[in-house]
């Protein structure tokens, strides 16, 4: 965190390691990074319209992708 906060700033990393935590249940050194970038730099969330799908990944598996 010391690193990130020296790249992004204090708030910025603590709002990154917040929004990880909750999201994932752990904080990684990739995920603290780029929500830490996105934030200083004033991206937002991102959201997404649809829903998410992974229906087409368990079809190719199922007639032989690997």
């Amino acid at each position: 965190m010391r690193d990130e906060c020296a790249k992004s700033g204090w708030e910025a990393t603590l709002g990154a390691a917040e929004l990880a935590y909750s999201s994932t249940g752990r904080i990684d050194g990739a995920s603290l990074s780029v929500s830490a970038a996105r934030i200083a730099g004033g991206a937002s969330c991102i959201n997404y319209d649809d829903p998410i799908d992974l229906s087409v990944y368990d079809v190719a598996l199922s007639i032989g992708g690997r």
